[in-house]
């Protein structure tokens, strides 16, 4: 069986990442003396940076992607 690396290294950095995410996006415990309101609005920056990354990763990779809730 012949593996290609380049498929291999792309397919464990996607694991790795969705990992990440399922972990969670935004730890709140270090968000300390921040209220409720600004706790989401980074929470939701947090998101959105995160996002944006996986969509530049995948389109340098020619792989395509969905934001979904």
């Amino acid at each position: 069986m012949k593996i290609n690396c380049q498929e291999h290294r792309k397919t464990m950095q996607l694991l790795a990442l969705r990992k990440k995410l399922k972990e969670g996006i935004s730890d709140l415990k270090k968000m300390k003396g921040a209220s409720p309101e600004d706790q989401a609005l980074l929470s939701g920056a947090d998101v959105g940076f995160i996002s944006q990354n996986v969509y530049l990763f995948c389109a340098s990779e020619g792989l395509s992607t969905l934001v979904r809730d």
